[in-house]
Formats: C-alpha cells, structure tokens, sequence
C-alpha cells in the first residue's frame, strides 16, 4: 500500500485538513515543519514525526549562505535576456528573495530526506489566492514540494486552505496602500524653505523607517525634531489613517504617484543560466504566479519609486539621510538615490543587540547603541572612526514587542516571586533561530514548576508578537497542568520587566536583553543552540547565568529568587558591563546623533571613489 505524506507548515493546515472527509489526517504520514502545527497535531492526539533532526546546524548555515548567494547571482549584470532596468532594482530587494531561496533550499532538501519509495502521494494544504494556490513568499516550501512530487511521479492533492482574517486584513491593508501609492505629489514647504543654502551643514536631514519600526523611532525622531527643528524629516510609508505616532511623514507625500507600469521588457526565468541548477525554482509553474507579480508589479513599482526619489532628493538637497540597517527596498532605494546625489548615509540599529543579518544595510556612517552593535558596523567594513557609540534609546527597549495591553494581570501578592521568560521569536520562514530538536524540551522545563515552589512562584512567558509559537507554549503548559503560568503575547515589556524578580531567555536575545540588563533584572539565558555565527549571546562575564543543560535551569532561578548575596554578586557584573556595553546609560542618545548631525557632517561626506 502507497503512503500518503502531509507536509504541514503551519496550525491552519492541520485544521483545515482535520476538517476534511475520509480520515485524511488519520490515516496519513504526518510531516510537521512548526511548532504551532505540532501543538494542534497533539491537541487531536495525532502522531507526527518533526523533521530538524534530520538537517544539523551546519547544514542549515550552509544552506542560508547558498541563498544569500544565489540573492546575488541571479541577477548579476551580463547575464542574458536580463532587462537593463533590473540590473539596478533586483539588488535592492535582497532581503526578500534571500527568505525566499532559503525557504526553497531547505523545502528541497527535506523532501529529499522523508520521501521515500513507499510514498505514492503528497499532500497539501494552500490557500488558493486569484486563481493560484501559490501567489505569496509564504507558500514557496509549498511550491517545492508540489514541483518535487511531481518531478518524482507522485500523486499530488491540493487542498484549499479555509480562509483566514488575517488574509482579509492584508487584501484591505494593500487597497489601502494602492490609494496612497496614486495620490497627488505634494512637497513639504517646511522642508523646501531649507533646501535655499547649498552648504552640507544647512540642508535637511531626512530620516526613513518601515511601518513597523514607527513605534520604535517616534520618540527619538520628536527629540530630533525639537532639536534640529525644520531640518529634520522624518519618513516612513503610507498606512491607513496613520501618520507614525505624530513624527512621521508619509514617503507616498513626497513621492507621489508610483506607476507599476511595467518598462516593456521581461525577465525570463526559464532561460537563466541558473535556472538548469536551480529548476524547482526557476523553471517552477506553482511560482510562476509569484514571480509574476513582481515582474508585472513590484520591480516596475521601485524602478518607479528610483525615479521619484532621485528628483525628491535633488529638490530636497538633504545634508545626510538616516536609515535602520534593516535592508528592505525602500530602505536600500533611498540609500541608491542619495548616493547617487553624494549624499551621506548614515544607519541606525533596527534593533538593541546585533543578530544573524548577513544582508544589513551599507551605510558610509553609523550610530551604534551599543559597543558589540559598534563592532557589528566595523566587521561589515565601516572604518571605526565612522561609527559613533550614543548609547540605548529608551524608545527601543518600550517598544521592543506590541505595547497594548493584556486584560490578565498577576496577583499582586508581595510574597509571590515572579519569573518573566522572554523568547524573542524562534524561526524565520523555515529556518529555525534556534534548534528546533531540543527547545520543546527547554520550553517544557520552563513550564513546569517544581513542586515545592508552586506556592510561592508565578510564570509569564512573553512571546514575540512575531516568529514565535503562541499556540505551542499554550499546549505545552495546559499539559504540565500549570495554572500559575500565564502565556501572553500583547502586555507592555516595560511593565512586565519592571514586575520581575527573574528574567529567563530561552531564545537569542534582541531588545527584550537589554530591557531586563537596564532594569537591574537578574538574567539567565538557556543556550539550547543557535543557528547562525554572528548572533549576540550574554555570557557569564556579563553578569548572566549561563545554562546549558536544560536540568540547571530551576536550580539557577531558585538561586536567584532566594540567595541575596548571590543575586547581589551577579547583578554588580551585570551593571559593570552594562556601563562598558552601552556606554552612555541615559537612555536619550538623541542630542549626541543631533550633535554629530550638526558639527560633524563633513566627516560623513564620502568623495565617490570612496563609496
């Protein structure tokens, strides 16, 4: 008898497909590639088989850097039948396509590791958008595997997935987006009345950041602002009935109208000369539909956006422009129009601690928050004396998750010790932050209080609001019957932080270690093994408890909670390297970056041979 394989990515497939007649799930392999998905496999008491085991952590780094490779040889200049437009818009879009041959390369190769000669069917479940069930970077693991199975002469059943309000929110986000994308052109006078002086000290200083990095900036940017009065700008995108927390302007309002007209020529994928190497991707009929859409829409739409941003900073005549090192187009379009004007870029962290980010945005100068974040800008080629240590904004730690706020609230009893475990997300796309074989065994011990503590301790796990396992850390606990641990994913950081005798991270740390480090919170960090090289990692000479056995983690929180001296010890560490780490401790860098804006523009101005 053939078998059937399920490959599931994520909980909504597992429910769709239990809700299918016949068994389907019952009587079929079941391939879980998710944590959330294994949580709604066990909730049906389903058995299942998790498929890290069968790729080692130097497997998956060696697959990412193929992916950043493979960003950067598809498109290389010289390559036939490549439109000459593309040669400078492809480039500015690597962080996407990074994610999706990664996710390619990994789908790839763990269909290589569970198909076998007894498998005679694959089974998928795909949300079926405009005709195609796979039109979105989401579904490319998807997409392989139907392209794979049917290269293999398997039986292939697709299985439309039920629709999700989450998709219903995106498809308003983007009607959105399209009315602003064709609103009128409309400059600034605020802005235009500085641009009379041609000196690099007078002119405007813009600075862009995503949508999602609005909360994060908006204090920093209104200090700027008082500061440097109309010469600074602050950008971001347009987004429904928002403006970026009172700082921000809208780009669309400068831009205007951004046509996704496509130039007249085309990419064609099946003729690259990496498509023979890479068929499941290129050659690829489930991604055609995707690929479509970026050749119909999105790279005409940033050749478009090149257009308007090369006049906009030729009327603008900005003295420097200032971007997050997050590489996303817009980010790295604004960077190709300045530069092309000659002028100066100057970054600024996404985040509070450097992480596995090979594509970071390169910039001619950088403000670091912190010393290992000052060595990160130097490792990528920036010479030291153009990268200035300011010191942490308070805006980054308050607003390193969601701030809204969670209805649940803990008791409030004074006797009560509280330990606030702090995972900062643990997969991205397909690639796992962290390994993904021996953190359910980590997060299982997190949630089991021992017994003789259950009195006298509560447990919150503050999920990231994205790339986590909401639904898994719910399962895990309601299983180890712990009712005084509290799953949330919506409770301010500050708030929680502050609340804390402990703080745990199970996970690579990013804002939420310097959130509990300024709090004067005594750390322990689970090392259950990360994937990447270059992620920041908190160490014993750092003033945090180091446990690499998952056995260790309660004795080092009891420890914690009920050892003074201990406690007392640990934390002077801590505040003697968050002294050297941060440098300054304020917590409001804001008049040092304006200090260097002002004074020292000219050592950020690079002659074009030095770019």
């Amino acid at each position: 008898m053939t078998e059937r394989v399920c490959f599931l990515r994520e909980k909504d497939q597992v429910l769709t497909l239990a809700s299918q007649p016949g068994r389907l799930l019952e009587t079929s392999r079941l391939i879980s590639v998710d944590l959330d998905a294994s949580a709604a496999l066990e909730d049906l008491d389903l058995e299942y088989e998790e498929l890290w085991d069968r790729l080692d952590l130097d497997e998956l780094r060696a697959l990412e850097e193929k992916a950043y490779d493979l960003t950067d040889s598809w498109y290389r200049r010289g390559e036939p039948r490549l439109p000459e437009w593309l040669v400078e818009v492809l480039p500015l879009d690597r962080v996407t396509w990074c994610g999706v041959f990664r996710d390619a390369l990994l789908a790839r190769k763990l269909f290589e590791r569970v198909v076998t000669t007894e498998v005679g069917e694959i089974c998928l479940c795909t949300p079926h958008r405009g005709g195609s069930p796979f039109a979105s970077s989401n579904d490319v693991p998807d997409a392989v595997w139907a392209f794979q199975a049917q290269q293999t002469g398997l039986d292939l059943r697709l299985v439309p997935r039920r629709s999700s309000s989450k998709h219903s929110r995106w498809q308003r986000y983007a009607r959105e987006m399209d009315r602003l994308l064709t609103a009128p052109r409309r400059i600034v006078e605020g802005v235009l009345h500085t641009t009379q002086s041609r000196s690099l000290g007078e002119g405007p200083i813009l600075f862009y950041a995503s949508p999602g990095e609005r909360k994060r900036y908006a204090g920093i940017c209104r200090a700027l602002k008082k500061i440097l009065g109309n010469r600074f700008l602050a950008l971001t995108r347009g987004r429904r009935g928002q403006s970026g927390e009172g700082v921000f302007r809208t780009l669309e309002s400068f831009t205007g109208r951004i046509s996704s007209r496509s130039p007249g020529e085309e990419l064609q994928l099946a003729e690259l000369p990496v498509a023979e190497e890479y068929p499941y991707l290129f050659r690829n009929e489930h991604l055609f539909t995707y690929f479509d859409h970026h050749r119909k829409s999105r790279w005409p739409k940033t050749s478009s956006l090149l257009t308007h941003l090369d006049r906009f900073i030729r009327e603008i005549q900005p003295a420097a422009v200032l971007v997050t090192d997050s590489s996303y187009y817009y980010q790295n379009a604004i960077c190709l129009a300045s530069r092309k004007r000659n002028v100066p870029v100057v970054a600024v962290p996404h985040s509070t601690t450097p992480g596995v980010f090979p594509l970071r945005l390169r910039a001619d100068a950088a403000f670091a928050w912190t010393e290992a974040y000052r060595q990160t800008f130097i490792r990528d080629g920036l010479p030291d004396d153009r990268v200035f240590l300011v010191g942490v904004p308070a805006d980054l730690l308050r607003g390193a998750y969601s701030s809204r706020v969670d209805s649940r609230r803990s008791s409030g009893d004074p006797e009560r010790r509280t330990v606030l475990v702090l995972s900062a997300g643990t997969k991205r796309g397909l690639l796992p932050f962290t390994d993904l074989s021996t953190y359910p065994a980590m997060v299982k011990e997190l949630v089991t209080i021992p017994e003789d503590l259950r009195d006298r301790v509560d447990v919150c796990w503050k999920c990231h609001p994205n790339n986590d396992h909401f639904e898994f850390y719910q399962v895990v606990a309601r299983k180890a019957g712990a009712s005084n641990v509290r799953i949330v994913r919506t409770e301010p950081l500050e708030a929680l932080v502050n609340q804390a005798d402990v703080v745990v991270l199970p996970t690579t740390p990013t804002s939420s270690y310097l959130a509990a480090l300024f709090a004067d919170k005594p750390i322990v960090f689970c090392n259950g093994g990360q994937v990447g090289t270059e992620l920041f990692q908190p160490a014993d000479e750092q003033g945090c408890v180091v446990i690499d056995d998952v056995s260790g983690i309660w004795p080092a929180i009891r420890r914690l909670l009920f050892e003074d001296e201990y406690r007392e010890s640990l934390l002077a560490r801590a505040r003697a390297f968050r002294e050297e780490f941060a440098g300054e401790s304020d917590l409001q860098p804001a008049d040092r970056i304006a200090e260097k804006m002002n004074q020292r523009l000219d050592e950020l101005a690079l002659s074009s041979t030095t770019r």
